[in-house]
């Protein structure tokens, strides 16, 4: 038992909110959430564990403003590919923000309220404004190199359930401690 309701018992599939809109193909991982309103687009990939907010926009296309008009015509009537958006798992995106098709967001990121990103963000990295640009980043290049390769968010509810989710380090040394075990 944790001190994180969250995780006592976590959904199986994904958490939607009402009135949001997703045009297929798109995939969102186990135990992310989705808020209000919020958008994904068509070729969008969203990992597990991710915490999306409310009014916020996923795999925003562009629209060719030299032309006539900027209705996508020659997308609609070509039947052009739609660029994939990557949302890696445990990411958190604030509300309003926007990120642009064809994006990588890394695992562990955060995306500031009302951000607009226009470029891949590292991960565990911090990007706020518009653009968005990275601010910082949560963790040591270290700790995260650490965090990427035990890709804790593939483990079992159960096993994660156990961790102590407060101390990032001591967490990679148990999951790291697990992968002993099996391999021995």
């Amino acid at each position: 038992m944790t001190d994180e309701p969250y995780l006592d018992k976590p959904p199986s599939k994904p958490q939607i909110e009402a009135c949001w809109i997703a045009i297929e193909p798109y995939s969102i991982g186990a135990n992310t959430y989705v808020g209000e309103f919020t958008h994904v687009g068509q070729n969008t990939t969203i990992g597990k564990f991710c915490s999306i907010s409310n009014l916020c926009t996923i795999g925003a296309q562009k629209h060719n403003i030299a032309a006539l008009t900027s209705f996508p015509f020659m997308e609609v009537l070509k039947n052009m590919p739609v660029l994939n958006t990557i949302i890696g798992s445990d990411v958190w995106i604030g509300c309003n923000s926007v990120i642009m098709a064809g994006v990588t967001v890394g695992h562990g990121a955060v995306i500031g309220a009302g951000a607009v990103v226009t470029k891949d963000v590292p991960p565990y990295a911090i990007a706020v404004g518009n653009p968005a640009r990275v601010l910082k980043y949560r963790f040591s290049q270290d700790l995260i190199g650490l965090l990427l390769e035990t890709a804790w968010w593939d483990l079992p509810a159960d096993t994660i359930r156990s961790l102590p989710i407060r101390d990032p380090l001591a967490c990679v040394a148990i999951i790291r401690g697990m992968d002993k075990q099996k391999s021995a």
